[in-house]
């Protein structure tokens, strides 16, 4: 039990806790905004090659009953959601034919 007390703070350090009881979050690094789009890209298209496929041939391991919401969820979690909003304020900024010399 020492053992246990002493390291676990060295081996449980994927989940950090959340002010929630009972939430914790990890961490996902992203190399870009295009990477991000890909990582979610991907996971819609398994999404939706299970729902309308299956997965036909694959182990059973794989086979068992995927839980579509929770990656759903998390994809919704991924979205870049501020960011889109902001590209969707400065888009008319940025597509103005008209630039004045205080906006450079």
């Amino acid at each position: 039990m020492k053992f246990l007390k002493k390291n676990s703070a060295t081996y449980f350090n994927t989940l950090k806790a959340t002010d929630r009881k009972h939430n914790y979050v990890v961490k996902v690094e992203f190399s870009s905004y295009l990477d991000l789009m890909d990582t979610i890209d991907v996971l819609l298209k398994l999404c939706i090659q299970e729902l309308c496929y299956g997965a036909e041939g694959a182990s059973p391991r794989i086979k068992s009953n995927p839980n579509i919401q929770s990656t759903l969820e998390l994809i919704m979690q991924l979205l870049p959601m501020y960011e889109a909003e902001l590209l969707d304020e400065i888009r008319p900024i940025l597509t103005s034919k008209r630039i004045s010399p205080d906006e450079n």
